[in-house]
């Protein structure tokens, strides 16, 4: 018996001994705490909806899940490295007993009442590849996980930022829609007071009151486009549509770099997607090593103690050792249709990887070009802003001096309104483009590398 218990331990320490270094107990890999509340700011910045948006967004968290779930499979690929101990009971009743008539008295062949008890153990002392590229393809396939993670996060940045950015557009709209209505209604008051005196016609007045009610259809599509954009950030920040969130200005986004550069070789060497891809088809290569292993030999240690009732042959106990050499003859093509399988499995991920690398070289530049064009658009828009600008304050003074009619100052009006809504679409699409540009090129968090 102390010689079993002595074969135990000895076994037990054979396992290998970045055993329990490689692997995580469930309770250090468990469900993800539950997350924390962060208290919502009176005015939210972009920095917090960054934070709010990754710990309530669901595709993270299902994300994080799947990089656990590999975790998981990874520990399940290290099972083989361990011994495997079973303990087994059993309790029969026959009648009547077995006896033998060897003496003058019969022996017991079976008894009425028979138990066995047996602890058996099994510890694989070589596999011949198995473990290697078991391990191997599930700990690559966690990576590929985990650069899953981080590109489900940099769009879910992307996205928070667009949606913030097109909150604070739209309420720049409702701004601009407001001045709007405010000069339209003065210029109702001005038409109506040259009527009075005698100086312009009845039909200015009416001409200035369209012109109002232009501006306040305006002005509720404006506010209708900031409520719709509030709705939507604030179902992406997981926070409640009333009352209206308080935003906080963003940072101008800087200007375009001159050139590519080497903006494209970054994003091809750090796009997560991209790497994730690579893990991917390392992990398929991993796995056709692994199931060509199945036809090699496996070399394993048995040994099992049992105890049971004493009967005529045998004893109250036993213990049995022995080593089992395992050679598989034939499998009737099982191993070979898991290689072919495997091997396919391989090329369509090489084959998805150089499809990416492909679209993100396209994208890059895309995204460049795209840059260049909206900030040249915002300039323009600013340049119009202000020739507009003046036009308008001319037309004013023409009108009032009476040597202009009021179609070329509501006309002025109008145009220089056009303007400044064009101006805040413009912005709005440069940083959209420019978030996206911190996504595409992997710049990293503020999009500063």
């Amino acid at each position: 018996m102390r010689l079993f218990i002595w074969i135990l331990i000895l076994v037990a320490l054979a396992a290998p001994p970045g055993a329990q270094a490689e692997t995580a107990s469930p309770a250090e890999r468990s469900f993800p705490a539950d997350e924390t509340v962060l208290p919502l700011p009176a005015l939210l910045d972009l920095p917090t909806a960054w934070i709010l948006a990754e710990e309530g967004s669901p595709r993270l968290r299902q994300a994080r899940s799947r990089v656990s779930e590999a975790g998981y499979r990874k520990d399940e690929a290290f099972v083989p490295a361990w011994p495997n101990l079973q303990l087994s009971a059993g309790y029969t009743h026959i009648h009547p007993e077995i006896e033998a008539a060897l003496g003058p008295r019969p022996v017991t062949i079976v008894a009425a009442d028979n138990y066995l008890v047996s602890l058996a153990i099994q510890q694989n002392l070589a596999t011949f590849g198995r473990l290697k590229w078991g391990t191997e393809a599930a700990e690559l396939s966690r990576r590929a996980a985990e650069s899953d993670l981080r590109a489900a996060r940099a769009r879910v940045r992307e996205e928070t930022e667009a949606l913030y950015r097109e909150a604070l557009s739209t309420r720049e709209g409702v701004r601009v829609a407001e001045e709007a209505l405010k000069a339209a209604r003065g210029q109702l008051l001005d038409s109506e007071n040259l009527v009075e005196q005698g100086v312009a016609a009845p039909f200015d007045v009416i001409r200035s009151r369209s012109q109002v009610l232009q501006a306040e259809q305006d002005l509720l599509e404006s506010q209708k486009l900031r409520d719709s954009a509030n709705l939507r950030l604030a179902v992406h920040l997981g926070l409640p549509t009333e009352p209206a969130l308080e935003l906080a200005e963003a940072p101008a986004p800087p200007p375009p770099p001159d050139c590519l550069g080497d903006a494209v070789d970054v994003a091809l060497k750090a796009r997560p997607e991209l790497e994730a891809l690579r893990y991917s088809a390392e992990a398929a290569l991993a796995r056709v090593r692994f199931s060509g292993a199945q036809d090699n030999p496996l070399l394993r240690l048995n040994s099992e103690y049992l105890r049971r009732n004493e009967v005529a042959f045998t004893r109250d106990y036993q213990w049995s050792a022995g080593v089992q050499l395992l050679v598989p003859l034939f499998d009737g093509g099982l191993t070979a249709s898991r290689v072919g399988q495997a091997e396919e499995a391989t090329i369509q991920a090489q084959a998805r990887l150089e499809e990416l690398e492909r679209e993100v070289r396209v994208e890059v530049e895309r995204t460049w070009l795209e840059l260049r064009t909206t900030l040249n658009q915002v300039q323009v828009a600013r340049q119009k802003l202000v020739e507009l600008e003046e036009a308008r304050r001319l037309a004013n003074l023409r009108y009032q001096s009476g040597v202009s009619t009021n179609v070329e100052r509501l006309e002025a009006e109008a145009a220089w309104t056009q303007a400044r809504f064009g101006l805040v679409r413009s912005e709005l699409a440069y940083a959209l483009a420019w978030a996206r540009w911190v996504r595409v090129t992997a710049r990293g968090e503020g999009g500063q590398s």
